[in-house]
């Protein structure tokens, strides 16, 4: 179930940047530096998650 929310919640994280870099005019550092710190922190959650499993 943990599981199934972190595929959830990574792929509604990845469309939204699809959208806002849609919507705008690219994509600067900052917002690539974001979308990274947000890719490990759900890496790490999911770590934890699989390590309580």
């Amino acid at each position: 179930m943990r599981n199934l929310f972190f595929v959830l919640l990574t792929f509604a994280m990845m469309a939204g940047s699809t959208f806002l870099v849609g919507c705008g005019g690219g994509v600067d550092e900052e917002q690539i530096q974001q979308l990274n710190d947000l890719k490990a922190e759900v890496d790490a959650l999911q770590s934890q998650v699989n390590a309580k499993a």
